[in-house]
């Protein structure tokens, strides 16, 4: 009985075995389809979230550009103001320079006119102070 087993199995060995192969193929092949149409599907969601990202920084740069230009006006007005102050400042200083060099006969009561409009612009710059 073996023998006629092992002359059958002898026989439709290579049946068998090619039958196992095609089978190993065609599953193969499955398998690589599937994986294909993953791979298909990742690039499709990658090109959508790379066109995303392109459109993000798109807005990006343009917002970029509009802070760039804020920042130079800033800066102009802060040279501008910068340059104002120096100048007040400078007046300031040579207005004391002026009144510390004056000779002591110039030096005297000040007319309660004069005092008053004093006082007026200082309280309207926010000083409060009367001379």
């Amino acid at each position: 009985m073996p023998a006629v087993m092992l002359s059958a199995l002898g026989r439709f060995a290579p049946w068998i075995l090619g039958g196992l192969l095609l089978a190993g193929l065609l599953l193969y092949g499955w398998h690589l389809e599937v994986a294909l149409r993953a791979a298909r599907v990742a690039v499709r969601d990658g090109q959508g979230t790379i066109a995303r990202l392109m459109a993000t920084n798109a807005e990006n740069r343009v917002e970029l550009a509009r802070l760039r230009a804020d920042e130079a006006a800033w800066q102009t007005a802060l040279t501008t103001a910068a340059a104002a102050d120096a100048q007040g400042v400078a007046l300031s200083q040579q207005i004391l320079t002026s009144v510390a060099a004056a000779p002591p006969k110039q030096d005297g009561p000040v007319a309660p006119v004069l005092a008053g409009a004093l006082s007026q612009l200082g309280a309207a710059q926010g000083a409060g102070a009367k001379p």
